[in-house]
């Protein structure tokens, strides 16, 4: 009988390959899993973030279209418009007046009810009979914001718009009634260039957000894109880009969709805007991409890292197994009794060090040194963790505030003031305490800029805050809404005291000296919480408006009171 020959492998090489290679692959298998686990919470971070821009943008331009529509409803209400005729100067120099205000304002016009266009910023279109134009139409049921298109009666009378293209404009219009007697007496309308969007895009898309190639398009009901970056949507028309199908009918959650531009996919949150107005809902989108390689860069650095320790992890837990496979069937029991005891208790000391050969010696040796190390690293990655965790939270604060903050005299905006106001309206309404609101502008600011140039501007917004936060009391909320026009809410403050504080503030700012501008003046409008008053903070917001706009009508550097 012929004896088999004697194996070639030894026990220990046998030992050693299987219980390295079952080492090497669970070892990059937890890895791999655990940097799968990590790479999906990084994207779903970076989902979640490009869904924050989306809803920023969003917000931001619903808060502009509010604006542009309110300011159309004050100037349809003023009896300034109709009280000497709607073709007297007293009117061209109101609608240049407002025109000053906003330089994106191309055109402002008032119509009789027949559509003649009676007055005009510039004289454009003076005479021309409109009553065929959509706007027109639209304004005789309500106000109304149309979608963008095209200035079609004004496109030879004006420059292009700054990326080359065709002027595009958006209408802002409101029907004109006298007041007296609620007859209907015409039409105003506002022709925004649609430049301006630009400009906020632009604003919101700094840093980290600009960094990381995200992008903002907006598109409108039918789906048709109406913005992308940079303002030119030549290139995309010309490719075919529309709102992308795979966002229609979808959750609106960030997802991976491929545009026209490329074929790699970009990952794409997308956000119906909010009505800007009860008349006005304009469905249009706000959909916010970035680049997947970007996006999703950090998770796939860490899934690679993880590959990488899982292999390193494998080949020296072979090596290990390799060096001490002797005597592992007397000393193996023995160590995986003490390691469980480890796992459960975290009683390191209870390792023991084994000397029945060198190789268990060095076994139990290493055991206790992976052990202490695997649990320094616990630490250490749960104190990343919770320093990450800070981070975030950092992060999203700062992100809170930069919403709610003008970033030009730190002063609250108007989604940062309208947050604090509500506070104390409930408390006033609640324990019967006074409530005023004072509106400040700045008189002849455009007269500034033009003068001094637009860091004078800057200069004189950021002192004029400065002196507000100085002279008014701790409890007061300050805020700058937009350009020159700065609002002050004054809890536990009857309409006589708020006028006294408005004469105040006046009376200190024209005495108070700005470097490389001078003196200067502004104009104040007061009004007071009433019990008729069904939306408190609009109301009164409307009615300081109103006084604000008398104390410029009746000479400037004065304060009104209108309750």
């Amino acid at each position: 009988m012929v004896e088999p020959p004697p194996p070639i492998r030894s026990l220990r090489t046998q030992i050693a390959l299987v219980f390295g290679s079952f080492s090497a692959a669970l070892a990059m298998v937890v890895c791999f899993l655990a940097g799968e686990v990590l790479k999906i919470r990084l994207q779903h971070q970076a989902g979640t973030a490009l869904g924050i821009v989306a809803h920023n943008a969003g917000n931001l331009l619903q808060q502009d279209l509010q604006q542009q529509i309110r300011r159309a409803q004050v100037l349809a209400s003023s009896p300034e418009l109709w009280e000497e005729g709607l073709d007297s100067p007293s009117v061209a120099q109101l609608l240049q007046r407002m025109q000053h205000l906003n330089p994106y304002n191309v055109w402002i016009g008032v119509t009789d009810i027949d559509g003649q266009v009676q007055n005009a910023t510039g004289g454009l279109l003076l005479g021309t009979n409109v009553s065929e134009r959509p706007w027109f139409q639209e304004a005789l049921r309500g106000p109304y914001i149309s979608d963008v298109h095209p200035a079609k009666l004004l496109q030879n009378l004006l420059p292009r718009s700054a990326t080359g293209e065709p002027l595009r404009v958006v209408d802002f219009v409101a029907p004109i009634y006298q007041s007296d007697s609620g007859k209907r007496l015409g039409v105003i309308g506002i022709h925004a260039n649609w430049d301006w969007v630009q400009v906020a895009m632009d604003r919101l898309l700094q840093g980290p957000a600009k960094y990381s190639q995200q992008s903002i398009f907006i598109f409108d009901r039918a789906g048709t894109l109406i913005y992308a970056p940079g303002g030119a949507i030549a290139p995309y028309l010309a490719l075919g880009q529309a709102y992308p199908k795979a966002l229609v009918g979808t959750a609106p959650q960030p997802q991976l969709v491929t545009w026209k531009d490329r074929p790699q996919p970009y990952l794409t949150a997308a956000l119906r805007l909010q009505p800007p107005s009860d008349e006005n809902d304009l469905g249009w989108w706000i959909v916010a991409r970035q680049p997947i390689e970007t996006a999703y860069a950090d998770a796939n650095r860490v899934l690679w890292m993880a590959l990488g320790l899982g292999l390193v992890a494998g080949l020296f837990a072979a090596w290990i197994a390799w060096r001490l496979a002797r005597h592992v069937s007397n000393d193996l029991k023995q160590l995986a009794q003490a390691a469980t005891h480890v796992q459960t208790t975290h009683d390191i000391d209870s390792l023991p060090l084994l000397h029945s050969n060198r190789e268990v010696f060095q076994l139990s040796q290493a055991l206790s040194e992976m052990t202490h190390k695997l649990l320094r690293a616990n630490e250490e990655m749960q104190e990343q963790v919770r320093i990450r965790t800070l981070e975030l939270q950092q992060a999203n604060a700062e992100l809170e505030c930069q919403a709610s903050t003008d970033p030009l005299t730190g002063l609250l905006n108007r989604r940062g003031f309208e947050t604090q106001a509500q506070v104390a309206l409930a408390l006033a309404i609640r324990s019967g305490r006074p409530l005023s609101v004072l509106t400040l502008d700045i008189d002849f600011f455009k007269h500034i800029n033009d003068q001094f140039g637009h860091d004078a501007g800057d200069l004189v917004l950021t002192s004029l805050a400065h002196l507000l936060r100085k002279r008014l009391r701790q409890a007061d909320i300050v805020a700058r809404f937009g350009g020159e026009e700065f609002v002050v809410l004054l809890p536990d403050t009857d309409g006589e005291d708020a006028l006294r504080t408005g004469h105040s503030l006046l009376q200190t700012i024209e005495e108070t000296p700005i470097p490389q501008v001078g003196h200067i003046t502004a104009s104040a409008g007061v009004s007071s919480l009433q019990a008729g008053d069904a939306d408190g903070l609009t109301d009164m917001l409307r009615r300081a408006d109103d006084a604000l706009y008398q104390a410029k009508r009746t000479g400037r550097n004065r304060a009104c009171r209108q309750d």
